[in-house]
C-alpha cells in the first residue's frame, strides 16, 4: 500500500510518482555524485573510450595482415591442386585439420614453438621478437583464413568449363 500522500485519485494517471519520492530520488542522486561514486565510473568509461581507436586500428591491421597472408598462401596452392589432381586430397585434408583446432589450443601450441624461434634468432640471426602478442595471433589468424580460401577457389576454378579453358 502507497503512502496517503501518494494516493491518487482514479481520474488521474497512476504510473505518476509522488512529488515527494522524485525529489527523495533528487537528493540521493546529489549525494551519490557529490561522493564521487558516479565520477568514477564516468571516469573509466571515458578512459575505455579513449583506448578503443587504438585498439580498433591494432585489430584491423591484424585482420587485414593475416588475410592478406592467407590469400598469398592459399591461391598458389588452391592453383597448383586444381591442376594436379594428387595435390588436392592433401591440400584440403591440413586445412580441415587446421580449422579444427580450437584457437586457444593453436596459440598454446605456437608458444613452445614461437619461443624456439625467438631463441634461434636472437643466437643466429641477431634478431629478437615476442613469442606472445602480434605473431602468434597473426599466425593462427592465417591458418583459420585458408580453409575457406582453398575451398572456394578448388570449387570455383574446377567449376569453370573445360571449353572455355585455353
Amino acid at each position: 500500500a502507497s503512502p496517503p500522500h501518494c494516493l491518487l485519485n482514479r481520474a488521474t494517471l497512476m504510473s505518476k510518482i509522488c512529488w515527494r519520492h522524485r525529489a527523495a530520488r533528487r537528493r540521493a542522486s546529489r549525494r551519490n555524485s557529490a561522493t564521487g561514486r558516479h565520477r568514477h565510473m564516468d571516469e573509466r568509461i571515458a578512459a575505455a573510450w579513449s583506448r578503443l581507436p587504438d585498439y580498433l586500428g591494432q585489430h584491423v591491421l591484424l585482420s587485414a595482415a593475416a588475410l592478406l597472408l592467407g590469400i598469398a598462401i592459399s591461391l598458389p596452392l588452391s592453383i597448383a591442386a586444381s591442376r594436379r589432381k594428387y595435390l588436392r586430397w592433401p591440400l584440403m585434408t591440413g586445412v580441415s585439420i587446421i580449422q579444427t583446432i580450437p584457437s586457444l589450443a593453436l596459440l598454446a601450441l605456437f608458444y613452445p614453438f614461437l619461443l624456439g624461434v625467438a631463441a634461434l634468432a636472437a643466437r643466429f640471426l641477431d634478431v629478437n621478437f615476442s613469442a606472445l602478442g602480434f605473431l602468434p595471433a597473426l599466425l593462427a589468424l592465417t591458418l583459420y583464413s585458408m580453409l575457406p580460401i582453398v575451398r572456394n577457389t578448388l570449387v570455383g576454378l574446377s567449376s569453370v568449363d573445360a571449353a572455355v579453358v585455353e
